[in-house]
């Protein structure tokens, strides 16, 4: 098994047509991803890459955390089975499973060995005699599949591999890939335009437009919770109505206006999450699922705020269930519904519906992202402090706590005494404490139903609006009750007054190292010394910050002070560090890079601007100004919170 991992990833073809944009997908081991979206949105392009058989515009490709991007095909460890089946149609089945081991001169035993137990996997040991010609189109999707297992190898990539088989023997296959993925164990990444198979086999799923993600996640919470209009709309067979509509608000509660006369309740649940209140009295598009469209006289009793009337234009009988095509105020097009077949509707007649509140969308008619969607953090001010060795964030409802381990990832050595925010994700709180160390507590004021989870709306002290946290749907929580959830402390993201992020995934370097100061005339000359002897020189010429020659001291050099802009490096002289970057942190705002530095032995690490990009390994060069040089003993933000340990 491995891990697979694209950062930044590009591909632009000669005259400049652009297949990916820019492309970051972190697929953990065994871990079964799909990637879905139109023809032409760049998603095979996706594999090749992976593959090897494109390359990289731009971007880094890691498989099992080594560096890939320029490495061979044959050497990447990847097996791919394509759409055509690129089989061999005059070899047998067992020459096709084993061509490639015979290719690397494998031992006849451990070839037999292979593709004896793939066949036997897949069901196709009685077919190893035949030649592939003769074989049926679901067969030959076995035998692609088969030449793959043999190789063993750490990822599987398919690139619409059931595009050309019929109805049925889609079906089936489905479920034979994804048997075959637990039973193996093994990373796979899927290519599909099919969204059935997207829904049925991923455990996430990258949706994908014009070359660019527009949302990763499970296949539940892509189609409860999509952050924009594209995402809604394309997955969900009948697709999302979609109603142009007019936000109101009238004594304390939201509406949305359809047609000339309907007006709808949008709950409490979806009002409080539009953090964009110039929506209100302007535009919006309003969605609402087929299924979620309900003609039973006891949901319509149920929610009077919610009636819409429609006139019945066309029914499809499926047997199971009815496909009802209505004509609505509101909607140019057909607004379209499910109902239980039993439940008989003629042509022409005239329906009284209902409008599932908790199930409704609003998107903003410009740039098409969710009006309604779950705030990636739960965000709260708060005071920072330190106390017995520990970093104390105090806000009105109580206190959070955070050990040695979280403070050595916050890049802000200034920290202590000020006003930061606090987030907290809503998947990060949980009911149960069992492995978490910290703690919020509240009132619930409502609930949000989604298909395997619900959102509790909680009112906190000491926070302003509510806060969410999203929990498994058969959570016991009584409504309006109060409620202890748990978290833990290192999913807790800070962020400054900026709104950037000052929390880094891995911990922070200290930038202190050893130094001797010359000065002469108008130029100062610093010169960093590491534990080998080795010296690396920042020469600056101006105004010195210090007179005559300094013995050996102590260097910290501020991680906000530096920068990798190319132009600041080159007007820097001879102020720059090099290096080679150990690892990289994609933060909300900014991007924390750690590098091995001449001169320093230990790591050093830059809070750069959120544009820069770099991977681990690559060569880097910081341009580092006389203003963030600070000399002798530099104590950070971790030592200064551990003096408190002893008072």
């Amino acid at each position: 098994m491995a891990s697979l991992s694209l950062k930044h990833a590009s591909k632009i073809y000669p005259g400049g047509v652009k297949a990916v944009g820019d492309f970051s997908l972190d697929a953990e081991d065994g871990e079964f991803v799909v990637i879905v979206g139109p023809s032409g949105c760049g998603k095979t392009s996706v594999l090749r890459m992976i593959a090897g058989l494109d390359e990289l515009s731009s971007g880094e490709l890691y498989i099992d955390g080594m560096r890939m991007t320029d490495t061979e095909p044959r050497l990447r460890d990847i097996a791919m089975v394509f759409q055509n089946f690129a089989l061999f149609p005059h070899m047998t089945v067992f020459d096709n499973l084993a061509l490639g081991l015979t290719l690397r001169h494998a031992p006849a035993d451990e070839i037999n060995s292979r593709v004896n137990e793939a066949a036997e996997m897949l069901g196709i040991t009685h077919l190893l005699g035949r030649k592939a010609s003769k074989l049926s189109g679901g067969e030959k999707q076995r035998v692609a599949i088969g030449r793959a297992i043999v190789r063993r190898p750490k990822v599987f990539l398919l690139d619409e591999p059931l595009s050309n088989l019929d109805a049925r023997l889609r079906v089936q296959m489905r479920l034979e890939i994804a048997r075959l993925h637990h039973k193996l164990g093994t990373t796979f990444v899927y290519v599909t335009h099919d969204q059935t198979e997207a829904m049925t086999m991923g455990e996430r799923i990258v949706v994908m437009k014009d070359g660019n993600i527009r949302q990763v996640d499970t296949p539940t919470a892509l189609y409860d919770r999509p952050n924009d209009l594209f995402v809604a709309c394309f997955l969900g067979s009948p697709q999302m109505n979609i109603f142009d509509a007019r936000l109101v608000e009238e004594d304390g509660k939201l509406y949305a206006l359809i047609g000339n006369d309907t007006k709808l309740r949008v709950p409490d649940s979806k009002a409080v999450r539009i953090t964009d209140k110039s929506r209100i009295g302007g535009d919006v598009k309003l969605g609402i699922r087929p299924e979620d469209i309900h003609y039973e006289q006891a949901f319509v009793d149920a929610y009077p705020e919610c009636v819409v009337y429609g006139a019945v234009d066309v029914v499809e009988c499926l047997g199971n269930e009815n496909i009802v095509y209505l004509n609505v105020d509101g909607k140019d097009d057909y607004t379209v519904m499910r109902m239980d077949s039993r439940f008989a509707v003629a042509q022409g007649k005239k329906l009284k519906l209902c409008f599932a509140p908790e199930k409704l969308h609003l998107f903003d008619p410009i740039t098409e992202k969710s009006l309604t969607a779950v705030p990636k953090y739960n965000k709260f001010a708060a005071t920072a402090s330190a106390k017995d060795g520990k970093l104390l964030l105090k806000f009105d409802g109580g206190e959070i706590v955070l050990d040695g381990d979280s403070v050595r990832r916050i890049t802000d050595e200034t920290l202590l005494g000020k006003s930061v925010t606090v987030g907290i994700s809503p998947e990060a709180l949980r009911v149960n404490g069992k492995g978490c160390d910290g703690s919020i507590s509240g009132k619930i004021e409502f609930f949000e139903r989604f298909t395997n989870t619900k959102a509790l709306y909680i009112s906190v002290n000491g926070t302003d609006g509510y806060f969410i946290a999203v929990v498994p749907a058969d959570a016991e929580i009584a409504d309006g009750g109060d409620v202890t959830l748990y978290f833990s402390t290192s999913d807790v993201a800070l962020f400054d007054g900026n709104g950037v992020q000052i929390t880094a995934r891995l911990p922070i370097a200290g930038n202190v190292g050893r130094c001797s100061v010359a000065v002469g005339g108008d130029k100062t000359v610093y010169t960093l010394i590491d534990e080998r002897g080795k010296k690396t020189k920042l020469a600056y010429r101006g105004a010195p910050t210090v007179r005559g020659n300094a013995d050996i001291t102590s260097m910290y050099i501020d991680m906000h002070g530096v920068t990798a802009d190319e132009a600041a490096v080159k007007a820097n002289g001879k102020g720059v560090l090099c290096g080679r970057v150990a690892s990289v942190d994609e933060l909300e705002g900014a991007t924390v890079v750690t590098a091995v530095v001449n001169g320093m032995d230990e790591p050093f690490t830059a809070v750069l601007g959120a544009s820069v990009r770099c991977s681990a390994g690559d060569k880097i060069k910081l341009a580092v100004p006389q203003s963030a040089i600070v000399l002798e003993r530099y104590k950070g933000l971790t030592e200064r919170v551990a003096d408190t340990k002893n008072g």
